[in-house]
């Protein structure tokens, strides 16, 4: 795979449900797909907060539709937390 290459990135502001006041930073990050020796699309997403970094690969057919799934996967990946934690972005009142 080449240099990794961000296309699209999003950063949260995550604070537990269970009472904790404690304020962490998640930061989501998708690169750009390329094609790999096999003739498969890849396209990486990681997931970084402190003391934590995931990162998956996602594939598709083609560039479009490996980025498309990549967000996809993505999303769901922060939504399966939105159980124990409650998200703002950018100091507004948006959440997720």
């Amino acid at each position: 795979m080449n240099k990794k290459i961000v296309v699209a990135e999003r950063r949260f502001e995550i604070v537990p449900k269970d009472g904790n006041e404690n304020v962490n930073r998640v930061t989501i990050r998708f690169f750009i797909p390329s094609e790999n020796q096999e003739n498969e699309w890849v396209c990486p997403f990681e997931i970084e907060a402190p003391g934590y970094k995931k990162t998956k690969e996602i594939y598709g057919v083609d560039s479009f539709q490996a980025l498309s799934l990549s967000i996809e996967v993505g999303k769901a990946s922060i939504e399966a937390l939105k159980n124990q934690y409650q998200f703002s972005f950018k100091e507004e009142n948006l959440w997720i």
